[in-house]
């Protein structure tokens, strides 16, 4: 074990690497989670196959969206509310025929679209406004998601001394929303995982890179549990964390 001078250097050097879009491919060997029982892209590409129009909310830096050009319906647009992202996503969607929208981060506030605009309404790991959605979406029309449970890590936020998350992210409760916005919910799956790290600067990169996790969070105020992790690491080789994700699809009822 390096000393803790040495570890420190390290970890702030983790903590000022560059973060763009949801790329998290730089922790690829360092970081994993047990894989999903679905497919969230066989899932979506499904839905589009007889699609004709496509939007994809919170599409953080168009990664996901752009994996699926292949299976893209003629129409497709998608909206990113955090600022940094928008350029990112806009360059990688646009050159390939979308279009990026900007939205705003408010919880409520009104998508830019009108009435029955699209056929599918996708939506990976963002916010939930289920009115706005079944107003988008055209009779018959489909919505996808798949959302990380609040207690997503709970156990990694409280070994950093934060608040456990208090928001609705369940499948019961949000596919409780759905339905009360005129949905109906035709399937919903979810997962108990496991979300592992082989090295704390791994750890490091990525709390700075999901500043809502643990509010603020640094090396240097969190240093002493940080080494907690170290020493943890040392005695079990990985650090391995609650990962709990669900995944909704829901159609709205044809007139």
């Amino acid at each position: 074990m390096m000393d803790s001078e040495e570890l420190k250097r390290s970890w702030i050097a983790e903590q000022e690497r560059g973060f763009s879009g949801w790329d998290f491919s730089y922790l690829r060997g360092r970081m994993a989670v047990d894989p999903r029982p679905w497919s969230y892209r066989g899932r979506a590409e499904k839905v589009m196959a007889s699609a004709r129009s496509l939007l994809d909310l919170d599409t953080g830096g168009g990664e996901r969206l752009a994996e699926m050009r292949g299976s893209w319906p003629e129409v497709v647009v998608a909206t990113e509310a955090y600022r940094p992202n928008v350029p990112i996503a806009r360059e990688r969607l646009e050159k390939l025929g979308g279009t990026l929208v900007e939205t705003s981060c408010e919880d409520g506030h009104r998508f830019p679209f009108e009435d029955e605009s699209f056929d599918v309404v996708l939506n990976r790991h963002g916010s939930i406004n289920a009115s706005e959605i079944v107003r988008c979406l055209r009779p018959g029309g489909t919505f996808l998601t798949e959302q990380v449970h609040r207690d997503w890590a709970v156990d990694l936020v409280l070994a950093m001394g934060g608040e456990p998350e208090l928001s609705d992210s369940t499948l019961e409760a949000r596919a409780e929303r759905l339905e009360r916005a005129g949905l109906v919910v035709v399937e919903s799956e979810s997962r108990d995982g496991t979300l592992r790290f082989s090295d704390v600067g791994a750890v490091v990169y990525y709390l700075r890179a999901i500043p809502s996790m643990v509010e603020g969070f640094s090396v240097e105020s969190h240093f002493d549990r940080l080494l907690e992790l170290e020493r943890l690491i040392e005695s079990d080789g990985e650090l391995s964390f609650v990962a709990k994700e669900f995944l909704l699809i829901a159609r709205k009822p044809e007139l």
